[in-house]
């Protein structure tokens, strides 16, 4: 070989010796990878190189109570894992972020729960973190324990967050009672109650009724004690005064306190019945009378024949006369006149509804509002009836039930008579006073005593019907 084509030959090694180091010194690419935070996880590998074009795999994996959130820097995306292209010097970060557990806080009764942090990783729910529980109750209630993933009955407790926790709170409040009306209204004692309707968290230990002469009875005045628990109950009030106005509250206790329901005034019967004088009637009948709350009655049933105005009121002696009449009239029970004393007369409801009056000057036929207001000063419909009858058998037929005549009304059994046939009945074990208030076309209003019960009833009757007659002072 020739110096010639020797040179040719070394020329020819070294340029490619020169391009191919050229090459390789260009075409790699580095690759570094990184946690954030350090703590959070790791990811492999570390660091690699490729030439360009090439991909690299890499791997993230959160360690305990993280989680991956996502790849930063030179790369992005939310699998755990890549594949990086390789077109150049990349730096790839995985991004982890703690696990937060939930909280789950729930309120039993009237209260809140205030959240302090004792040792915070980086947000309050982060699993480690440590959390102060503060249970504050709300007016008039108190705490009463906690529940769920926290235990016990202090204000305040911590919980760690190192798993979802549901917590309860629970307040007690002051029980919710009512007051009952007051019946059986004496002399000298009444009858009260109430209910207990929730010890709203904290069992009631005991409950009853408090009542004074002033006003706003509370536990320093005269109580009943009547039980424990939840219901409704009735108290008695004993040796009170007549005619005498109290205030009565029921009342209801528990682990926060004592609680009353609405306050209820009412008055005891005078021991001293009184009267508005004689009264005398058209025919120169004279009655005692009786004062009943604000109003004045008669204390015997009418037994007049004469009309106010002087005009004769018709005797329905016969069946057929009483049956067929539709313009007012008259009767003995029985058509027996030795009745008329102590029973009275019987009438229909034309005669009590007849302009001409019934009842004398000064006086008139009681509706149905002059009859609820004698009951209800006597205690109500459910127990007035008691205190109006004549007590004893003497009149009434036994067990004449709850009679007293503490009212001194004297309600004695006169019967009636039937608007059918005129047939008569029941005298010793019912009476029956028309009311002026009319049903409608056929029926009027009535007020009944019996025998059977001691209650003052109001219903509606054929005006034909022969009932008794009471007059109250206008």
């Amino acid at each position: 070989m020739n110096n010639k084509s020797l040179y040719l030959l070394l020329s020819i090694v070294a340029l490619f010796t020169i391009v191919n180091c050229t090459t390789d010194s260009t075409s790699l690419y580095q690759l570094t990878t990184s946690s954030e935070p350090g703590d959070g996880g790791q990811v492999t590998p570390v660091s690699a190189e490729a030439a360009e074009g090439e991909t690299i795999s890499i791997q993230a994996e959160e360690n305990d109570y993280w989680i991956f959130h996502g790849w930063s820097g030179d790369y992005s995306g939310t699998e755990k894992h890549a594949e990086v292209i390789m077109d150049g010097d990349k730096h790839v970060i995985a991004q982890f972020r703690p696990i937060e557990h939930i909280l789950s806080i729930q309120v039993d009764g009237e209260g809140d729960v205030h959240k302090e942090i004792v040792q915070q990783k980086v947000s309050e729910h982060e699993h480690g973190t440590v959390l102060k529980l503060t249970a504050i109750p709300a007016s008039d209630w108190q705490f009463s324990e906690w529940s769920g993933d926290a235990e016990g009955d202090a204000l305040s407790v911590e919980i760690v967050m190192n798993e979802p926790k549901s917590v309860t709170a629970t307040f007690a409040g002051l029980p919710l009672i009512e007051t009952a009306a007051v019946n059986s209204i004496g002399q000298d004692s009444a009858q009260g109650g109430g209910e207990v309707i929730s010890g709203q968290g904290s069992e009631v230990f005991q409950f009853g009724i408090c009542w004074n002469e002033e006003g706003n009875p509370t536990k320093s005045d005269e109580c009943t004690n009547d039980g424990s628990g939840t219901g409704s109950f009735i108290s008695m009030m004993a040796d009170l005064n007549p005619d005498t106005e109290y205030f009565v509250r029921a009342y209801a206790e528990n682990s926060v306190g004592t609680a009353f329901g609405d306050e209820i005034n009412f008055r005891t019967l005078d021991n001293a019945i009184s009267d508005c004088g004689v009264m005398t009637d058209q025919d120169g009948n004279e009655y005692d009378t009786v004062v009943i709350g604000s109003q004045c009655w008669m204390r015997e049933n009418i037994r007049t024949t004469t009309y106010r105005n002087g005009t004769q009121i018709p005797h329905l002696e016969s069946n057929s006369s009483f049956v067929n009449d539709q313009s007012g009239g008259w009767m003995y029970y029985g058509n027996d006149p030795d009745n008329a004393d102590p029973y009275g007369l019987l009438y229909n409801w034309h005669t009590v509804n007849n302009s001409n009056g019934i009842c004398p000057a000064g006086w008139k036929m009681p509706d149905d509002e002059d009859w609820h207001e004698l009951a209800d000063h006597l205690g109500g419909q459910f127990e007035a009836g008691g205190k109006m009858k004549h007590e004893g058998t003497e009149f009434w037929q036994s067990p004449n039930e709850g009679a007293t005549n503490e009212s001194g009304f004297t309600s004695l059994p006169a019967g009636y008579r039937d608007f059918f046939d005129g047939t008569y009945g029941l005298l010793g074990s019912i009476t029956y006073w028309w009311s002026k208030s009319e049903h409608d076309n056929i029926n009027a209003r009535y007020w009944e005593n019996s025998y059977q019960h001691f209650m003052l009833s109001n219903l509606e009757a054929r005006k034909n019907n022969g009932f008794s007659v009471r007059c109250v002072s206008e």
